[in-house]
């Protein structure tokens, strides 16, 4: 070989750690990058970022339009420090439960806070438009109040390839500077961003910035890396305005480890979380963000305020085989009576309804709404494995084919994500395989409200003291286009009403309702019947218990004339449900 061949083939062609080096401290790039006025994208899990724009803006009047795909946590601290002037997001939720925020309805009611709302597909959408044409086609919002709400992004034309048929389209999202938080980067900004949620929020945010990207991560890798899982990066660093190192940065909030060497995993710190939901009123939750941000200066005393034995706590919860010691601890308090409450005996019986739908119909997926919509699709899916169906569990933020086990109800649970056939994201789960052209799928939701043509509210109620947002259309505005939709929902009049305030989920495919009181089924006229009731020990006989169905209805019910009294909830029934939901978070 010629010399000169040989030294540039030697000196040329190494392949070494290219690019700029952009790594600096959280608190530099977070001074150096926002402003007040600018449309910040959050994703989920950048709490290390939340609590420095606290420190760096708390008290100077600077405030942000925040774009998040669901406002919860740490998140919501941004809102209670005034900081946020507009929120546009897919819903909140202030505890595991996704219960009605107290943070978000005080700052609405003060007139502080302005609220647009989508759907979980929808508003990713609109990310992903920003980021591509501008505009691009969706399943979701036809038929909800969001769509009228929301002319402005949502409009409905002529469809350009079936004469005849409508088609939604949803315009692009711009932010001005997104913020991420990443498993791993390199120094120069590429990013493999794998959170617990796999909606692909993170990402399309990412792309849709006007001004870049802000990337905190758990740890700085080598370019090297980066090349050896370049299936697995996300953001690409031409995108990236600054790295910044913030591990456990996604607390209290978990992440997964999905196979990378030398990373240490952590599940959701729960009891952080319910002692936050503690400080209720303003001046608590104040003294909690002086405690846990405002008096921890970095990162580095926010992990030192944790603790060690708190950290490694959580690191060891987060090990696959972690839920065998977890459902094992739990089931010796299980409880084999009987008896059950009003909420377990509905569970079962939505179960059973999904075990006939599911076999009559051969549907293939089963998407798992939250709570006891969750509840019962797990339960049912034990059921359908023994009657030889290998119909899928699906969770709109991505996770296909996982295997409920007990001693865990959070859907996200990393007990569920560990068992998952595939991990896709919330575009691909409700436009494609939910609500797609070759959908053969079941939905299972619950909501706040209900009315007789099936629309379902989960989004605003009205009180005596004022309007409430409950926790928004999330994945249900997407999840209701399904082959079929089945409603999980306790019965009170005031929560079976004539006909909603607000619709997040159209009542187009919703077939059946199981209550806490009976079932209900669609008729000709496409009205919500009643067709089954349950056992009553407060009704002498079938007429009386009819009766207090009725008054417990919000319309003027109707009844099958061939009604039904279902059997008990059966022991065994019982016992799994209850080993599922230990603690009866969802069903007591």
């Amino acid at each position: 070989m010629d010399k000169k061949v040989k030294k540039i083939l030697k000196t040329d062609f190494v392949l070494d750690n290219d690019g700029p080096d952009k790594v600096i401290p959280l608190s530099e790039s977070i001074k150096m990058h926002l402003t007040s006025g600018q449309k910040v994208h959050m994703g989920m899990g950048a709490n290390a970022a939340v609590r420095e724009i606290i420190r760096t803006f708390h008290g100077t009047g600077v405030k942000f339009d925040l774009i998040t795909e669901f406002m919860f946590f740490s998140h919501l601290d941004l809102i209670h420090c005034n900081l946020v002037k507009k929120l546009i997001t897919a819903g909140v939720g202030e505890t595991r439960k996704l219960t009605p925020s107290k943070t978000l309805n005080r700052a609405i009611k003060n007139g502080t806070l302005e609220l647009e709302s989508y759907s979980l597909a929808s508003f990713i959408q609109r990310l992903m438009a920003g980021a591509m044409a501008g505009f691009m086609p969706t399943v979701s919002l036809m038929g909800s109040t969001m769509a009228k709400l929301h002319t402005h992004a949502f409009n409905t034309i002529d469809h350009p390839f079936e004469p005849g048929k409508k088609a939604g389209v949803i315009k692009g999202l711009n932010p001005d500077i997104s913020i991420v938080h990443a498993w791993a980067a390199d120094r120069s900004g590429n990013a493999i961003v794998l959170p617990h949620h796999f909606t692909a929020e993170e990402t399309w945010g990412a792309w849709a910035s006007r001004g870049g990207v802000i990337v905190t991560t758990e740890k700085i890798v080598s370019t090297d890396f980066i090349r050896k899982y370049n299936t697995l990066v996300n953001i690409p660093q031409y995108m990236v305005k600054s790295v910044s190192p913030a591990p456990l940065g996604s607390h209290p909030e978990g992440i997964m480890n999905w196979g990378f060497a030398d990373f240490d995993a952590y599940e959701y710190d729960w009891d952080f979380i319910n002692d936050r939901q503690k400080a209720i009123d303003k001046d608590s939750l104040d003294q909690w963000i002086k405690e846990w941000v405002l008096d921890c200066p970095d990162t580095r005393e926010y992990l030192d305020r944790l603790g060690s034995e708190r950290i490694s706590s959580l690191r060891g919860r987060a090990h696959p085989e972690y839920w065998k010691i977890n459902a094992y601890e739990k089931g010796k308090n299980i409880s084999s009576s009987g008896k059950y409450t009003p909420r377990e005996k509905m569970v079962v019986m939505a179960s059973r309804k999904i075990l006939e739908k599911v076999l009559k119909k051969d549907y293939q997926t089963i998407l798992s709404g939250g709570g006891v919509a969750s509840m019962s699709a797990w339960l049912g899916h034990r059921e359908l494995r023994k009657h030889g169906s290998f119909a899928e569990i699906v969770v709109g933020s991505g996770q296909f084919g996982f295997t409920p086990l007990p001693g865990d109800p959070f859907i996200a649970s990393f007990t569920s994500l560990s068992t998952c056939k595939m991990i896709t994201n919330g575009v691909n789960c409700y436009q494609a395989l939910i609500g797609g052209n070759n959908k053969k799928s079941i939905s299972i939701l619950g909501g706040a409200q209900i009315d007789k043509s099936g629309n379902i509210n989960s989004a605003i109620v009205s009180t005596p003291e004022g309007d409430i947002y409950l926790t928004g259309a999330g994945g249900g505005g997407d999840a209701c286009k399904a082959s079929e939709v089945l409603v999980v929902m306790e019965q009170t009049k005031n929560r079976f009403v004539e006909k909603v305030p607000y619709i997040t989920s159209s009542g187009e495919t919703i077939k059946t309702l199981v209550s806490t009181l009976g079932i209900f089924e669609k008729d000709e006229n496409n009205e919500l019947v009643l067709t089954a009731c349950f056992h009553n020990p407060l009704a002498e006989d079938i007429k009386e218990n009819i009766e207090f169905i009725k008054e417990n209805c919000g319309w003027d019910l109707k009844v099958s004339p061939e009604i039904i009294k279902l059997p008990e909830p059966e022991i065994e029934e019982l016992i799994r449900l209850r080993l599922i939901d230990p603690d009866g978070e969802h069903t007591s």
